[in-house]
């Protein structure tokens, strides 16, 4: 029940977000606005993403059971929020924004992000409890402020400057009712606990968190060279799918998956749906890719990165409560260097496919050590199958037809394949995971 009730609290806030960005387009277009503001709010997006989302809960969750000093990362958290937002306006100006684009957009975004980074570490502490409803909220009411703000706006940048307004006050707010309220606990300013589980080994999950959300910083800095829009078409995408991930993975699975109950079975057999259901995804888009050729590529990338996206999420979450924050050395160590190199060829080439490809061998190489370290050999077989069509039809120019009769060919592969339970690999062998209590890396 807590997990219908999280999906449906997620799907509303990211339904709001996705209209909010369509209201922006309205009413702004595919302008400099629209990129300054896409760039401002990824950088500030990054201490939730990293700090908060990528440490701060895998941490807390491997910990298994509240160690307190939640206030104490919620100041953490903010100021981060705030220094991150100077630095991404500072990076604009010198990409030849004008300072009349930038400081309109990111005086509003630098109180929405502080205080949305505060709010969020209470979200990791009630998800951490198994209550995940909280954190897949977070955004809803500084959505919904920024989509009124932006009905009630004309034509042009005040629109944008009004809808950061309008995440403000919608951050602020939330924060001071969930302030009032005392939703951190009585212990929220005890000192924090030091668990043997974790004491020496977060240095490869602070590098992976790092290391992975400066490879999108790069990506969308790159977008933001090519030519006008690309940065916001990037970002638009990069919102629809983390929507999806948001809503049907990371919504639910703290429900399955916190403090009290090890739910690695119901996450093995969940793994196996989404990479089988990236096929019929595929095969619907490339069908719409058919009537449009000049889609293919986005059909191609966008169904195997919201599937190798998603997938990455789910296994996340059962290695950060077996603690095994090892398998995240080879994304570490791999990810940024394969998205410099993509970015590169975007920027010699003048194309947005490259940024494409880099998505999906991100995942990809976020994916296979997770899978790996719980011993899921075969789902590492289908997604590196799934991984080579995706990047081959982003960067190639495939026929749609060509997409279409592959997708369709192992949709009937995937009907004509005998059941299996929800505890085998695949191969005979159930998932290994490694206990929360025993030391690795």
């Amino acid at each position: 029940m807590r997990a219908v009730r999280a999906r449906s609290v997620g799907a509303v806030s990211n339904a709001l977000g996705l209209v909010q960005v369509s209201l922006l387009v309205t009413r702004c277009g595919f302008s400099r606005t629209t990129d300054a503001y896409v760039v401002l709010f990824a950088f500030g997006q990054a201490v939730l993403a990293v700090w908060v989302q990528g440490i701060v809960y895998p941490a807390r969750l491997a910990v298994g059971r509240d160690a307190g000093g939640w206030r104490r990362t919620q100041l953490m958290a903010a100021g981060a929020a705030l220094l991150f937002q100077v630095v991404a306006a500072g990076i604009l100006v010198l990409q030849g924004f004008p300072m009349g684009t930038v400081l309109p957009l990111a005086l509003p975004l630098v109180v929405a992000q502080s205080a949305g980074a505060a709010s969020a570490v209470l979200g990791v502490r009630h998800a951490c409890a198994g209550r995940p409803a909280l954190m897949a909220g977070l955004a809803a009411p500084a959505n919904a402020l920024a989509c009124v703000a932006l009905l009630a706006s004309p034509q042009g940048a005040v629109a944008a400057q009004r809808m950061c307004w309008g995440l403000a006050v919608g951050n602020v707010t939330l924060l001071g009712l969930l302030t009032a309220r005392s939703l951190g606990g009585g212990d929220a300013n005890a000192p924090t606990a030091t668990s043997p589980p974790l004491r020496g080994r977060c240095h490869w999950l602070i590098a992976n968190a790092t290391v992975g959300y400066a490879g999108g910083l790069l990506l969308q800095t790159a977008a933001a060279e090519l030519p006008r829009g690309t940065a916001t078409v990037y970002g638009i995408v990069t919102r629809v799918v983390g929507a999806a991930v948001g809503i049907g993975v990371n919504a639910a699975l703290p429900a399955l998956v916190h403090w009290s109950r090890d739910g690695a079975a119901e996450a093995h057999h969940l793994l196996g749906r989404v990479l089988r259901g990236a096929a019929p995804l595929l095969a619907l888009l490339a069908a719409g890719a058919v009537l449009e050729p000049r889609y293919v590529r986005v059909a191609a990338a966008g169904a195997g990165w919201l599937a190798l996206a998603a997938a990455a999420a789910l296994v996340a979450q059962v290695t950060y409560a077996a603690g095994a924050f090892q398998a995240f050395r080879q994304p570490a160590l791999i990810t940024l260097p394969a998205t410099a190199a993509c970015v590169a060829v975007a920027l010699r080439e003048g194309a947005a496919w490259p940024l494409a490809v880099a998505l999906i061998i991100n995942a990809t190489l976020t994916l296979l050590p997770l899978l790996a370290v719980n011993g899921w050999r075969a789902e590492s077989r289908q997604a590196v199958a799934l991984a080579l069509v995706s990047a081959t039809a982003a960067a190639t120019p495939v026929p749609s037809w060509l997409l279409l009769v592959a997708a369709v060919t192992a949709v009937f592969a995937q009907l004509h394949r005998p059941p299996r339970s929800r505890l085998d690999d695949g191969d005979g062998a159930r998932p290994a995971l490694v206990p929360s209590g025993v030391a690795v890396g």
